[in-house]
């Protein structure tokens, strides 16, 4: 006789305790159950259902009630099987846990209490009820109704998914290895942990250090085994054989929160989806190892870390021995230099022009803008080996004029012949003050073309010298003289020849013509 019925489209009462009906119509419990013969079935639905998810929702009360609970389950036959019981929030939910047990060879059951029904399948897509309940002994806390069986089973012992998980041997993969692992967490033993933190530091790896005790492994030891933890942020490819290959030293790469499983190897469960360890603590799962046990290192919080560079050993020779500062430091000063500027010319605003081609300058100032004609200023100059030179300054640059040599102002009063730079390459501030350049006070420093870098010149004006170049223009200065005159104040000196008359006449279409 069966012990299960299918429920039907709109059936509103169920013989099952706990058993409801949502609002699609399909019966639920208020948990859901998986029945697992092995434990090695059970690592098969953990693999196969965090491969693609997470057991993070179920995982918020584990191992009390109304959270997930894990259990090896007793029969009256004395048969053991695992129980694997959680919070049925939803049919989706239990239709993908359904499918991951019929995968992983188990059942899927729902139900509140102790008794539990078969979830829906195909035959039954709304689920199935009871027919007649099974009767139960003191002691059971699980009643199962199968279509195929009907069983009653007492918890025997509950199973702890962190020592499950830390007891699991990590399978061989090649793939994984200890670059990009970010962070790449090292164990050293006793022995080769100062060397280890020594080459780190003195390598320049950002890596962080603590120290664990572990229990004496037996009563002859002379105290607890210390084992230094090293958190490295970025190892270098030429240091990767050094942490894979070193006795004593173990590589773990990080495989989800607070985890991590030794380079070279693969946890059979994605650790990803299941964060059973404290995420501000460490559990490090070692590989097996030939002719030892394997002893996986579980941390619930994390010692205190130090630099590595904190702690390699200085040592300083000799005696310190006090200097006394001195004001100026003397056999520094260097003789300034002219070298070509890779940057090329810039801020040109000034500009000096032979006293032969003023007539030409005179001309050129009809074509001048009136932004650049009201700004211009101008002074003759008499240079010893220079001769007679004319000097335009425009602050926004002096391109409209294409004659003479051309000047970059780099810092107030300091003009630079254009394309060069002073050498060496001192702030602008500093080597105005060096020269004596100022607001109220202009220096050129240039050199002829074919001398040395080192043979530089410079003659300074002061700032009383020059004039407008729209006053000059129409006032009697000496600056538009055809031929060379004793330097003097170019407002007070007098024209060599007799000043005309100015008439507005036609410029014509082309009144450069012939310049």
């Amino acid at each position: 006789m069966a012990t299960l019925e299918r429920i039907a489209l709109h059936q509103t009462r169920l013989r099952t305790p706990g058993l409801a009906l949502d609002p699609s119509g399909v019966a639920l419990g208020a948990r859901g159950l998986v029945l697992l013969p092995t434990i090695e079935r059970l690592v098969a639905f953990l693999s196969i259902y965090t491969r693609d998810r997470s057991f993070s929702d179920l995982l918020g009360e584990a191992g009390s009630e109304g959270g997930l609970d894990v259990s090896v389950v007793r029969s009256p036959l004395k048969t053991r099987e695992l129980i694997v019981s959680f919070p049925a929030s939803s049919t989706t939910l239990l239709d993908i846990i359904a499918d991951v047990a019929r995968l992983a060879g188990g059942l899927t059951f729902t139900g509140t209490s102790r008794y539990f029904v078969q979830y829906r399948d195909k035959t039954a897509p709304f689920g199935y009820d009871v027919v007649e309940l099974l009767r139960v002994e003191q002691g059971t806390e699980f009643a199962l109704h199968h279509l195929t069986f009907t069983q009653a089973y007492a918890r025997e012992r509950a199973i702890d998914l962190k020592d499950l998980v830390a007891r699991l041997e990590p399978r061989p993969d090649p793939a994984i290895t200890a670059l990009g692992a970010r962070p790449l967490w090292l164990t050293a033993e006793q022995g080769v942990a100062p060397a280890l933190v020594g080459y780190l530091a003195r390598s320049g790896v950002d890596a962080e250090v603590g120290i664990v005790e572990l229990a004496a492994e037996s009563s002859f030891d002379d105290g607890p085994r210390r084992l230094a933890i090293v958190r490295v942020n970025e190892l270098p490819s030429r240091l990767e054989r050094l942490v894979t290959r070193t006795p004593g030293i173990r590589a773990f790469v990080p495989a989800g929160a607070g985890v991590a499983v030794q380079v070279g190897y693969r946890h059979p469960i994605h650790l990803v989806g299941l964060p059973v360890f404290p995420a501000n603590g460490l559990a490090l799962l070692p590989a097996p190892h030939p002719g030892a046990p394997r002893e996986p290192l579980v941390l619930d919080t994390l010692p205190q870390m130090a630099q590595v560079s904190a702690l390699v050993g200085v040592k300083l020779e000799g005696k310190v021995v006090k200097a006394s500062p001195q004001r100026t430091p003397g056999g520094l000063a260097v003789a300034l230099q002219l070298a070509p500027s890779v940057a090329g010319a810039r801020q040109v605003t000034a500009s000096l022009v032979p006293i032969d081609r003023a007539p030409l300058l005179r001309r050129l100032a009809y074509a001048l803008p009136t932004a650049s004609l009201e700004a211009a200023t101008i002074a003759r100059v008499s240079a010893q080996g220079l001769g007679e030179l004319i000097v335009v300054r425009i602050p926004g640059g002096v391109d409209a004029i294409p004659l003479g040599s051309f000047f970059s102002e780099r810092a107030p009063g300091l003009f630079v012949l254009a394309g060069h730079d002073l050498v060496p390459a001192c702030t602008p501030a500093h080597l105005a003050r060096a020269i004596g350049s100022s607001s109220t006070s202009s220096v050129f420093v240039f050199r002829e073309p074919g001398d040395p870098p080192s043979s530089i010149r410079a003659f300074a004006i002061d700032a009383s010298a020059f004039v407008p170049l729209s006053v000059a223009l129409v006032e009697p200065e000496s600056w538009g003289a055809l031929m060379p005159v004793e330097v003097v104040d170019l407002a007070r000196a007098e024209l060599e020849e007799p000043l005309g008359k100015i008439a507005m006449g036609d410029l014509g279409l082309a009144p450069m013509r012939g310049v």
